[in-house]
């Protein structure tokens, strides 16, 4: 099967641009004599390709190749992509080759897409400086497809951030920034090795030890709510119950 883009031939550079959907917009039927790299940066886009149905989500990315027909039936969920119009040759697994599909992390490429752009709305020739950008791009995707079995060690780093830190208003925009990773990746490399989100890892250790102090000490539900990380009393309580199926008073008179 001709399911990866192989890297030789060269693939060719052709146009790039980034692109946002209004609200219930559909994806353009069309049959075009190019591939088109699909960068997902939010939201999900949807289409057909050969009668075949594609979901396309943020932190993925897809190729579509060049001579198949790319229609939808329904809208897509207001995406925002970088594409990138080029011609390549296709053909099984080997060295270099990169599936049609597959996650990427828009962190290490966010300056590249930049630039990429910014030549592309200049209309100038720049051939070469294009190509090279392109290049970089489908690097970055092949390093990354490389380093998916080494996605345990920022799971881990993500663990030790958490339990450093669940005590404090942690958010995702937080973790970005420790980790240098988008959430979208973090969140799919998370899921996929512990079969739970950032944050659901997060809400158990904070009820973990919201439990203890129930259990061990004389704070009132509040002040253990806030030595939690939680700024909201509802929002403790909810999440209490929710792992629980008791509210921390009831947890509290059954576990003295």
């Amino acid at each position: 099967m001709n399911d990866f883009l192989k890297a030789e031939p060269v693939p060719a550079y052709l146009a790039a641009s980034f692109r946002t959907f209004s609200p219930g917009e559909f994806h353009v039927t069309r049959n075009a004599p190019y591939s088109v790299l699909l960068l997902l940066m939010k939201g999900t886009l949807r289409f057909e390709e050969d009668g075949i149905s594609v979901e396309v989500k943020a932190g993925e990315y897809y190729i579509q190749r060049a001579g198949l027909t790319q229609h939808a039936r329904q809208p897509s969920d207001m995406p925002h992509y970088f594409y990138i119009h080029f011609s390549g040759a296709y053909g099984t697994a080997a060295d270099g080759s990169i599936p049609l599909r597959g996650g990427w992390n828009p962190k290490p490429l966010e300056t590249v897409l930049q630039e990429l752009d910014r030549l592309e709305r200049l209309s100038l020739g720049r051939v070469f400086g294009k190509q090279a950008l392109f290049f970089e791009v489908l690097d970055q995707l092949s390093r990354g497809l490389k380093n998916e079995s080494g996605n345990e060690d920022l799971v881990r780093r993500t663990e030790a951030y958490l339990s450093a830190h669940f005590q404090e208003p942690v958010k995702m925009e937080n973790l970005e920034e420790a980790l240098n990773y988008s959430r979208d990746y973090l969140t799919r490399s998370f899921q996929r090795d512990r079969g739970m989100t950032p944050h659901r890892y997060l809400t158990m250790l904070r009820i973990g030890h919201a439990k203890w102090m129930l259990a061990n000490t004389a704070c009132s539900v509040r002040e253990i709510a806030e030595a939690c990380g939680y700024a909201d009393l509802s929002v403790f309580n909810r999440a209490f119950r929710a792992l629980t199926g008791r509210t921390p008073t009831q947890w509290q008179k059954e576990n003295r």
